[in-house]
């Protein structure tokens, strides 16, 4: 009978292990604003209803600065 008594118990005290769930927060922390974007004339699309996407500067945290990703066409 007392067998019967311990198993919600335990099955209580699991719950409650399964929902304290631990949160991470990782933050990138940028120290300078990005350089001015580069002009770039869009070259005549490569074929039929291509979308001209443009370039932007993109941050990489290991190299510790921005390097220029260049525009390219989309369908």
């Amino acid at each position: 009978m007392n067998r019967w008594k311990i198993v919600p118990a335990i099955l209580g005290l699991a719950l409650l292990q399964i929902s304290c769930a631990v949160r991470g927060h990782v933050g990138v922390e940028v120290p300078l604003p990005p350089p001015p974007v580069v002009e770039f004339v869009e070259p005549e699309p490569p074929f039929v209803g291509g979308v001209w996407v443009g370039g932007r500067w993109v941050w990489h945290a290991e190299r510790g600065r921005y390097e220029w990703h260049h525009g390219h066409w989309r369908q």
